[in-house]
């Protein structure tokens, strides 16, 4: 009997290992071999030139040259993709990293190196064609100069990465030179990709949050109102409207639309911060998501022993809680999409050196972030703030657009957010944008970059 259960046990264990070799070979592999830290990925670079990555269009964004046998790494656009394409140097960052496989993988490998001995041909590797587009990519480039910050754009409808922009910036072409600098750089992270690495205060573009929060749990919110006269003390803490702005009787339209402070803090104390704490763990928060790239997860800290302070702040975006612009895209993009979010994807396919398409990517669904019914809500919420809020200077153009304004309080000025979606008409958004400025002293200076951006965008 006990040689039965010891045969039963050994069995187990087998199963269990062959398991973890099916999810490692199937699932892991090419995130552990992409992995930055993986040495032989340099050792593939020694005898394989890396392909090309091209934009959706086919315009060269990085390519391998080849000089008197010495091969160069070259980036046409120089800082305009710098942090979402990367580089290839000292360490491997953007796409260059997250594809590197590819990018030194060789198709029709044998064939590739009989060429390589009868003819002297080099080994290229396999090129990479992105989702980006380099005509948004630079219009967001140039509206973004001079400004600290990230800027990101994306197909509501697909998933696709269109622009992704990140200041102070750097010319790759030059890292080799440039590297100590550049790594020593601790006031300007030249190096640190805002866009997906930045963590922030969300300011105001939380009350997306706190709204659906409180869609979810106040059964009368529609009913509930509140007279706001500028500033509200919850135990030992005030909190103020922008710049004491005294709204008066709001309802959750007009306190979205006017960004009220005091409405959404007395919101949040009425929910709780068990709740508000489920409706961000709905959204992501403190989650991993699929994007082939290095990035960092948004923070939420609330919990049903926070105190009526904390609460207050969270509930209008301050606090604990930090954000990256990705995240704060993606659940903008959800709320575009009838609350379905597409997984966020760069890379549209891998093709051979001679244009042979080896791999497709295509849109795949993410889940349901949020109802229809939920979306519907959002979206009239965000349309208001456009047409009767904090974002009317927007509401001039031709197309429809929904977003939430946001200042972010910190050291120094306010850094400064716009995330918004917007279309010909809002039934069929066609582009999802967010716009955070680091002390730009609000979200005024937000509103005519993703303006012009947008109209460029509807343009094409």
């Amino acid at each position: 009997m006990r040689t039965k259960y010891i045969f039963y046990f050994i069995c187990v264990l087998f199963s269990l290992l062959i398991v973890r070799l099916v999810k490692f070979v199937y699932f892991d592999s090419s995130t552990l071999v992409n992995n930055t830290y993986n040495r032989r990925l340099s050792s593939f670079d020694a005898h394989i030139l890396r392909g090309d990555i091209l934009d959706a269009n086919g315009e060269v964004l990085a390519t391998t040259e080849l000089d008197g046998g010495v091969s160069t790494r070259v980036y046409p656009y120089k800082s305009k993709f710098a942090h979402i394409v990367g580089f290839s140097g000292y360490t491997q960052q953007g796409v260059e990293g997250g594809y590197s496989l590819d990018l030194t993988r060789v198709d029709n490998e044998f064939l590739a190196r009989l060429q390589n001995v009868l003819h002297g041909e080099p080994l290229r590797g396999n090129t990479v064609k992105l989702t980006l587009d380099a005509r948004l990519q630079t219009k967001a480039f140039e509206l973004m100069d001079g400004r600290r910050g990230a800027f990101i754009a994306i197909e509501p409808s697909t998933g696709k990465i269109l622009a992704c922009v990140s200041n102070p910036a750097f010319d790759p072409n030059k890292v080799a030179f440039d590297w100590e600098d550049l790594s020593n750089d601790n006031e300007d992270n030249p190096l640190l990709n805002r866009a997906l690495q930045g963590l922030y205060p969300p300011g105001s573009t939380f009350k997306i949050v706190t709204a659906l929060s409180e869609y979810r749990n106040i059964k009368d919110y529609q009913n509930f109102t509140y007279k706001c006269v500028g500033s509200q003390t919850f135990e030992d803490y005030t909190i103020h409207c922008y710049n004491n702005n005294k709204h008066g009787e709001v309802d959750i339209k007009k306190a979205f639309a006017k960004s009220c402070n005091t409405y959404f803090a007395t919101v949040g104390e009425n929910i709780g911060g068990r709740k508000l704490a489920e409706t961000a763990d709905s959204l992501l928060f403190n989650k991993l998501y699929p994007l082939n790239l290095n990035y960092v997860r948004s923070s939420f800290v609330l919990n049903d022993k926070s105190d009526a302070n904390e609460i207050a702040q969270t509930s209008i975006g301050q606090g604990k809680t930090l954000v990256t612009p990705m995240h704060m895209l993606l659940l903008t993009a959800a709320a575009a999409n009838d609350g379905l979010l597409m997984k966020p994807y760069i890379a549209d396919s891998i093709e051979s050196p001679t244009g042979k398409q080896l791999r497709k990517v295509l849109p795949e669904p993410y889940g349901q972030l949020i109802s229809e019914e939920e979306s519907r809500y959002l979206r009239e919420l965000m349309r208001g703030v456009v047409t009767d809020g904090t974002a009317t200077e927007l509401d001039k153009y031709k197309f429809e657009v929904a977003g939430k304004t946001g200042t972010a309080e910190n050291t120094g000025k306010d850094h400064g957010w716009f995330v918004c979606f917007a279309g010909e008409t809002l039934d069929a958004p066609k582009v999802a944008v967010v716009v955070l400025l680091e002390n730009a002293g609000g979200s005024s200076k937000t509103l005519p970059v993703a303006g012009e951006f947008i109209k460029y965008a509807l343009s094409l």
